[in-house]
């Protein structure tokens, strides 16, 4: 699945900041809604880079850090994501395409499943619902069966946390 920069998902991400003393300091921004840099990845891929995401803030752009009382250069450094139940992927210009879509996706410790999907196509959405393997499709008032619906059209997937 390739994401752009105008998809987007919303996460636990609990990240702290530490000085170039190693002093720490937790931020607390426990809801984030992220969107996808510039350069096109696969899911999986960003998944991994978010999970070992870190900031260098240098020169003009350091930070202050109260233990040291003055500004310095920093790192922001994730410590955990923590995901919801249902991961929300949204493709906020439909137009371009999400590409591949993976049935699995891990995210930290969480391993989610695709049970959902919102196409968009010619001002026209048609939503699908996988259970136990098996697409069906909702296009208005027509119920059907489908072998798996059209990566090219998909506008928003849903991602079901699985225990094992």
């Amino acid at each position: 699945m390739e994401l752009t920069k105008n998809s987007m998902f919303l996460i636990n991400k609990n990240e702290a900041v530490v000085c170039e003393n190693n002093h720490r300091k937790e931020l607390s921004e426990p809801q984030v809604f992220l969107t996808i840099p510039d350069n096109e990845l696969g899911i999986k891929d960003w998944l991994n880079q978010l999970e070992n995401d870190q900031k260098l803030y240098k020169g003009d752009d350091n930070l202050f850090c109260e233990d040291c009382g003055h500004r310095s250069d920093s790192d922001i450094v994730t410590k955990s994501i923590k995901a919801h139940e249902i991961l929300a992927l949204c493709n906020a210009k439909s137009k371009n395409s999400i590409g591949n879509i993976p049935n699995r996706v891990s995210l930290g410790q969480s391993q989610y499943e695709i049970f959902g999907i919102i196409s968009y196509s010619e001002k026209h959405y048609i939503a699908y619902t996988r259970e136990e393997g098996i697409w069906n499709e909702y296009n208005d008032q027509e119920v059907r069966e489908n072998k798996s619906p059209n990566p090219k059209t998909s506008y928003m997937l849903f991602y079901r946390k699985t225990y094992h």
